[in-house]
């Protein structure tokens, strides 16, 4: 009885004339009391004869039966894993022989991963303890990633909503510039980069989480104020340094103007 499993055709022959007649074809076979049941799993050929291709134009599976088919197999005596196969009993023969099972095994390994992926409740296969390792290794460093923030303001005059324009820097190598400081009712509050939408204005950078937009707010404003701070004592320095201004003489032939009487 023919073993069941799957076998591969393998053909390649060169005309003079430079016409190339080769095929590779992979079969999945399975022999019953009856009949085989032929199942196409790969085919690239190129034959001046496409019975191969006319036995697999509609279907992807074949029974061919023992007695009465139109198709013909032949064995070598002795033998239960080659066979050859003759599609509408015409044209050269297709010799097949049988694989080794590298490809059952990735079916069934595919399957249980199919099987798992169905029932959530069933384990996945353990991962390899290399894999873990790696894996474990790169995730506290994704953790331990520092983030650094610096802020600085450069003040805005005459205009009561906006105190001043931002720029912060992130651990020295990214910069995020267009930000301002706004005056709220509930005090001052940072205004991240915007674009303008359909739906209005959206911020394009901005803090994800409630803290961080805390620490980026406290951050502007701390920066503002040292700003002021800076800006008064340049006012203060540039007056001290600047030359009294001259007083005008008196003349000495002033006339004292005559008191008047009422």
């Amino acid at each position: 009885m023919l073993k069941s499993g799957t076998y591969r055709h393998r053909h390649r022959k060169e005309y003079v004339e430079g016409i190339v007649d080769c095929g590779d074809i992979l079969l999945k076979v399975h022999e019953t009391k009856t009949a085989y049941v032929l199942k196409l799993l790969e085919q690239q050929v190129r034959y001046d004869a496409p019975q191969i291709d006319d036995l697999f134009r509609n279907s992807d599976r074949v029974v061919i039966k023992k007695d009465g088919s139109k198709h013909g197999m032949s064995f070598c005596s002795g033998q239960d894993d080659w066979f050859c196969l003759y599609p509408y009993r015409v044209g050269v023969p297709y010799a097949f022989s049988r694989e080794e099972p590298v490809l059952a095994k990735t079916e069934t390994k595919l399957k249980k991963e199919e099987s798992t992926m169905s029932n959530p409740k069933q384990k996945a296969p353990a991962e390899p303890e290399e894999q873990k390792k790696s894996t474990a290794a790169q995730e506290p460093q994704r953790a331990a990633l520092p983030t650094e923030i610096t802020a600085r303001a450069y003040p805005v005059t005459g205009n009561s909503h906006v105190l001043a324009s931002l720029t912060f820097d992130v651990n020295g190598c990214f910069a995020i510039r267009g930000a301002k400081l706004m005056q709220g009712k509930n005090g001052p509050f940072v205004s991240m980069p915007q674009r303008q939408t359909k739906n209005g204005y959206q911020e394009v950078v901005f803090p994800i989480t409630k803290e961080m937009r805390e620490v980026v707010n406290n951050m502007a404003v701390s920066a503002y104020q040292l700003a002021l701070q800076e800006m008064t004592k340049k006012m203060a320095d540039s007056q001290q340094a600047a030359p009294a201004a001259p007083t005008a003489p008196i003349a000495s032939n002033a006339v004292e103007a005559p008191a008047m009487s009422m």
